[in-house]
């Protein structure tokens, strides 16, 4: 059986690294320009857990059997101060991730709902996330949590001019 409880440093730290390498290179097949996960772990999850501090985040894990298998990050108070929308407060899920062997358990569904349920808890209104357009399985998963989309961000790489 699965539980969701509060990240802990001492006993999750190595897991939710395990858990975001796997994540960074499921993504990084998607996106070949994304860097390895072993290349950025150190940094982006530093950077994600002052996100924690600086937003009100928090970190939850999907544990089995004692071992922590996935985790959610959300962040409770973000706002955005561009020009051109208005102010607004919301809540922000940076990442979630459950390894390989343990997807299609309804982990993912779990984690969301738990940093869904910190988020209102916390006040917010409205949830956001971002996902990678190839990533259908995660985009199934946000739109069955009721999740729609809001913006589409297309890229073009741009081949070197000839001299």
């Amino acid at each position: 059986m699965a539980v969701v409880r509060e990240y802990d440093p001492q006993q999750d730290a190595q897991a939710v690294r395990a858990c975001f390498v796997e994540l960074q290179e499921v993504e990084h097949e998607f996106e070949p320009e994304l860097p390895p996960g072993e290349e950025v772990a150190e940094a982006y999850l530093k950077l994600m857990f002052a996100g924690c501090e600086k937003w009100a985040g928090q970190v939850f894990v999907a544990e089995v059997e004692d071992e922590a298998v996935g985790f959610v990050c959300v962040y409770a108070h973000m706002t955005i101060n561009d020009p051109d929308e208005a102010p607004k407060e919301f809540a922000y899920v940076s990442d979630v991730a459950v390894l390989a062997p343990y997807r299609g358990r309804g982990l993912g569904r779990a984690l969301l709902s738990r940093a869904e349920q910190y988020a209102h808890e916390r006040g917010a209104t409205t949830l956001r996330l971002i996902v990678l357009s190839q990533n259908t399985v995660a985009k199934q998963l946000y739109v069955a949590s009721g999740f729609r989309e809001r913006f589409i961000q297309m890229t073009k790489r741009l081949e070197p001019l000839s001299p």
